[in-house]
């Protein structure tokens, strides 16, 4: 049987390895915020959406195969909405810059897709924020009347 989250799985594994790049660093046991944020709160829930698809999946333990991608997916989905508030309340943050936005080191959330799309053909990617406009900004109007 083939892992369904193989490329996934390496993704996560290079990543939290390398600590997001701070392990580069002098000093990485002093994360700023944004690699804090990376390190309590992405890398722990990207493990348990891995686990949820694979209960048996160990880094450091022997090869198992996940059976579906549903909680990857799912994790995917919820960073496309934080990406989007970020890219609103805080395009400058280092988080955004860490997370979302392509430079030197690659981008987590492309690669992210990137390594799911490899697992899971059939996944159509991160809906585009622009097919569902946020409930807070009102619908555009036609001819006197809502669209």
């Amino acid at each position: 049987m083939s892992d369904k989250l193989a490329h996934v799985k390496v993704l996560f594994h290079a990543v939290t390895l390398d600590g997001f790049g701070a392990r580069r660093y002098v000093g990485h046991h002093r994360l700023d915020p944004a690699r804090t944020f990376l390190h309590t709160v992405v890398a722990p829930a990207l493990w348990r959406a891995i686990t949820a698809d694979d209960p048996g999946y160990d880094p450091l333990g022997p090869p198992t195969d996940a059976q579906g991608t549903a909680a990857v997916r799912f994790f995917v989905t919820f960073l496309e909405a934080h990406r989007e508030f970020e890219r609103l309340a805080h395009p400058h943050d280092e988080l955004w810059h860490l997370l979302y936005q392509p430079g030197q080191e690659g981008c987590f959330f492309d690669d992210l897709c990137a390594a799911l799309r490899a697992d899971d053909p059939d996944w159509a990617g991160p809906a585009p924020f622009d097919a569902y406009p946020p409930a807070i900004h009102p619908p555009p109007v036609k001819a006197g009347r809502p669209a």
